[in-house]
C-alpha cells in the first residue's frame, strides 16, 4: 500500500487549482452547485475531469449503490485532501477516522475541528461536509450500510452501551443524535484497526467482506473498551432509552416475519395500546410501519442473493403468497422484485 501521505493525482490537481483560487481560505461549507460553478468559472477544463472530480459521480445525496458493490457491506477510503467542504448526505453510516493532522467538519450549523485520533460517527441522512487543506491531514472514511449496523452490530454491543443506544436512536429517530465523537488522542490500537480496514479494502482477496466485517467488529470493541467514557454526544441527555424499549425493538427485529402487536404486548406484559404508544414514541412510526420497513429491507438483501427465489423470499419475510409479497414490494419500493434484481445486475 502506498504511503497515506503521498498526494494522489486528484489531490495534486485540487491543491494546484484551489490554492491558487483562494478556496482554501473559506471558513464555511458550500453546496454542490457552488462547487461546480466555481470550477466552471475559474477553469472550465476541469469541470468534467476525472483527475479533479472524484471518479464516483458526486452529488449532494449519496446512495449505497454508488459506494457498495452487491453483497458488499463495508468499504474504507482515504479522504481527498484539498477538496473544498462540499455539503452532502448519504444513506449509510460514515466513520471519519483522523490518523494525522487536523481537518474541519461541518454538520448542521456546527463547525468543528477534528484532530489526530478523533473518530466521528455520522448517522445517515445528515447534511455535512469536511475539508483537509494540508498534506499531512490524513483521514480514512469507513462506510457501512445501515442494514449492516442494524442486522449485525447492534447485537455486538451490550444493550447498556452508549453506542448501542446511539444506533437504535439513529436508525429509528434520525434527528435525535446526528453524530458521536470519540477523541481517542492518537490511540495506536485504533489507528492500527483503521489502517487494516483500509488495506483490506484496497486488496481484492477472497472473503474480503467477511474480513472487513471482522475488522470492523474489532474496531468497535476496541473503541468502546478504551474510549467509552470519552465520547461526546450532541444534544441528548445522559439518560438512555428505557431498557424495555430497547428489548421491544430488538424483539421486533428478530421476529419481524411472524410477530403481531397482540403477541408483542403479551410477551412484554403491556396492553396493545401501551406497546403501540411506546413504539410510536420511540421510532416515530407505528408498529405496522416498522414491521413493513424491516420486511422490505430484508427482502432487498435477499434479492441480492441469486440462489433465492422470489417465492422463498416471500415465505421468509412472512408473506403467505408471492402475489402479496410482490404487491407490497412494488408499493414500497416502486418497482417489482424482478425489476430490482435486474437493477443490481446493471450496477454490478
Amino acid at each position: 500500500m502506498n504511503s497515506l501521505f503521498d498526494l494522489r493525482p486528484a489531490e495534486r490537481n485540487y491543491k494546484d487549482f484551489f490554492l491558487t483560487t483562494g478556496y482554501s481560505t473559506l471558513d464555511h461549507a458550500i453546496d454542490m452547485k457552488t462547487f461546480r460553478d466555481t470550477i466552471s468559472e475559474k477553469d472550465p477544463r476541469f469541470l468534467n475531469s476525472i483527475d479533479l472530480l472524484p471518479s464516483i459521480e458526486y452529488t449532494e445525496a449519496l446512495h449505497e449503490n454508488q459506494y457498495f458493490f452487491v453483497q458488499q457491506d463495508i468499504t474504507a477510503v482515504q479522504h481527498l485532501r484539498y477538496m473544498p467542504a462540499v455539503l452532502h448526505d448519504h444513506e449509510f453510516f460514515e466513520l471519519a477516522c483522523v490518523l494525522n493532522g487536523t481537518l474541519t467538519n461541518y454538520i448542521g450549523d456546527l463547525r468543528m475541528e477534528l484532530n489526530e485520533g478523533d473518530v466521528l460517527i455520522i448517522s445517515p441522512h445528515n447534511h455535512h461536509a469536511v475539508c483537509a487543506y494540508s498534506d499531512d491531514a490524513i483521514m480514512v472514511n469507513i462506510l457501512v450500510r445501515a442494514s449492516t449496523f442494524e442486522q449485525h452490530f447492534l447485537n455486538l454491543l451490550p444493550k447498556s452501551d452508549i453506542l448501542y443506544d446511539f444506533f437504535v436512536k439513529t436508525l429509528y429517530v434520525p434527528s435525535k443524535s446526528p453524530y458521536l465523537l470519540f477523541p481517542t488522542g492518537g490511540d495506536t490500537q485504533i489507528s492500527k484497526c483503521v489502517r487494516q480496514l483500509l488495506e483490506e479494502n484496497q486488496r481484492n482477496r477472497r472473503y474480503k467482506n467477511t474480513m472487513l466485517a471482522s475488522l470492523l467488529s474489532e474496531f468497535f470493541v476496541t473503541l468502546m473498551r478504551r474510549h467509552e467514557k470519552d465520547v461526546v454526544i450532541p444534544g441528548i441527555s445522559a439518560s438512555l432509552l428505557n431498557e424495555n424499549t430497547l428489548f421491544i425493538i430488538e424483539y421486533m427485529q428478530n421476529n419481524y416475519s411472524t410477530i403481531s402487536l397482540s403477541h408483542l404486548a403479551s410477551f412484554f406484559n403491556y396492553s396493545e395500546r401501551q406497546v403501540a404508544r411506546i413504539i410510536k414514541n420511540t421510532t416515530g412510526m407505528s408498529f405496522g410501519d416498522n414491521i413493513l420497513r424491516i420486511r422490505m429491507d430484508r427482502s432487498k438483501e435477499m434479492l441480492a442473493i441469486p440462489s433465492m427465489t422470489v417465492s422463498e423470499i416471500a415465505d421468509v419475510t412472512g408473506y403467505y403468497d408471492v402475489s402479496s409479497f410482490r404487491h407490497a414490494f412494488k408499493s414500497y419500493w416502486h418497482q417489482t422484485p424482478q425489476e430490482y434484481r435486474e437493477s443490481l445486475k446493471i450496477h454490478a
